[in-house]
């Protein structure tokens, strides 16, 4: 009988640290899952995405209409050369640093999709065709609407890089992919990325589309009525571009290889007219 009792007393020790043994295990496996459903890390406030977009997008804009309002005689060549390998380049590293530092995400957070390099390459030659055929459908069109504004400063480029080998391999180089199509394009996506992040949903996301078209156009206020309307449907098309594919590396090409093209057609047609 004590022999049974004892026996029964064990099982019932062994009964309950068994339980103590589950109830410590769950409560050990329930850990891990708690984790694994917080709630993520907020990103940047609205005000600080704000901050980030007057900082990123205001003084080279202001440099731009201020530069030209000043310069009555017109820009030399070299200094439209210089000014968007200087100012262009500093303004595409300061809106990256602000991207990354001020308001915490990685540069690769201008890509919002997937891809390659080679599908971002040859969607970017795509556009750079639609480019250059809505070029030379639109621009006679235009030109019977609305009276051109003659660009006496193009003409100086193009004869300053006709006469200049130096200058034109800048020019073609990093001038144009870095101090053009990179620092606008990444404006652009920076623009868009910014007050999406301020407004999210279809609201933010049309308004930003809407905000970088016409930062765009007006920017190139100094080609006249005619260029303005060009580059802002040029502008509309990167802006639905990123929006929907949410890549960056597309817009830079298709932006560097129409430039490219629009200045070697006229620089071959002064070229003949020089002769």
């Amino acid at each position: 009988m004590c022999e049974t009792t004892a026996a029964v007393d064990q099982h019932a020790e062994t009964a309950k640290a068994a339980r103590t043994a589950g109830t410590a295990q769950t409560a050990q496996t329930a850990q891990p899952r708690t984790e694994r459903t917080a709630p993520p890390a907020h990103g940047p406030s609205r005000a600080r995405n704000l901050v980030a977009l007057a900082l990123g997008l205001l003084p080279p804009y202001l440099f731009v209409v201020l530069a030209r309002l000043g310069q009555g005689r017109g820009f030399t060549v070299l200094e439209m050369v210089l000014y968007p390998l200087v100012v262009g380049t500093a303004s595409l590293v300061s809106m990256l640093v602000l991207l990354r530092y001020f308001c915490g995400e990685p540069i690769s957070a201008l890509n919002r999709r997937g891809g390659s390099l080679l599908r971002d390459s040859a969607v970017g030659l795509a556009l750079a065709v639609a480019f250059v055929l809505f070029s030379l459908v639109s621009e006679p069109l235009l030109t019977r609407l609305v009276t051109p504004r003659r660009n006496a400063e193009g003409m100086t480029l193009i004869v300053g890089l006709i006469r200049n080998p130096l200058l034109l391999v800048v020019w073609f180089g990093p001038v144009l992919w870095i101090g053009v199509a990179a620092f606008e394009e990444v404006a652009r996506v920076f623009c868009i990325t910014r007050v999406m992040s301020v407004w999210p949903g279809a609201a933010g996301r049309w308004g930003a589309v809407a905000a970088s078209t016409a930062a765009f156009g007006l920017m190139h206020y100094y080609q006249g009525p005619v260029g303005i309307i060009s580059s802002g449907v040029m502008g509309l098309a990167c802006a639905l571009l990123y929006v929907w594919r949410g890549r960056i590396w597309p817009l830079i090409v298709g932006h560097a290889l129409f430039d490219a093209w629009s200045i070697g057609m006229a620089m071959v047609m002064v070229s003949r007219a020089m002769r």
